[in-house]
């Protein structure tokens, strides 16, 4: 029997690794790194959390795991909030149109060599959605295509925002 303890928790292998069993029924712990807002229902939000996935918050007060890993940066699309984002580490991320409930990965298509830090900024502003590493990659389609828009600098973008809804 094999124990791993880290910062998601405690977790049990009966059979030398093969399988794992997470322990941390009633344990409260979770790194929020990201959060997004529903624009019209206060206590929808989603959050990125370091280890332990997308969390999404309802009404009851109940935290519903939508994704694993590393939770990454979150986003809405506020004209049609059913319509959401996360980020895992890296360049990766997914589309779900269910509010969180189903996923879609829409990974935009970067060389194995992008520069990125490790939960990239990620926001989204209607149909339109972002992210950004040594670049900054736009899609004014939900995802499904991306153009990429070089820094004047040759930096690596840190943050960013949509500075109006044009």
């Amino acid at each position: 029997v094999l124990y791993a303890g880290n910062d998601g928790g405690i977790f049990r292998s009966p059979d030398r690794g093969d399988s794992w069993r997470s322990l941390n029924k009633g344990l409260a712990i979770a790194e929020f790194e990201y959060l997004a807002q529903h624009p019209r229902w206060q206590s929808w939000i989603i959050g990125g959390t370091q280890d332990n996935g997308t969390l999404r918050h309802r009404r009851d007060g109940t935290w519903d795991r939508v994704a694993s890993g590393d939770g990454g940066d979150c986003a809405v699309n506020t004209s049609s909030p059913k319509t959401c984002y996360h980020s895992y580490n890296g360049m990766a991320i997914a589309r779900s149109r269910s509010s969180g409930s189903y996923w879609r990965d829409i990974t935009p298509p970067v060389p194995d060599y992008y520069q990125v830090l490790f939960y990239p900024p990620l926001e989204a502003n209607g149909s339109t959605v972002a992210c950004a590493g040594e670049s900054v990659l736009v899609s004014d389609d939900e995802g499904t295509t991306w153009n990429e828009v070089p820094l004047r600098d040759g930096g690596l973008a840190t943050a960013m925002t949509f500075a109006s809804d044009a």
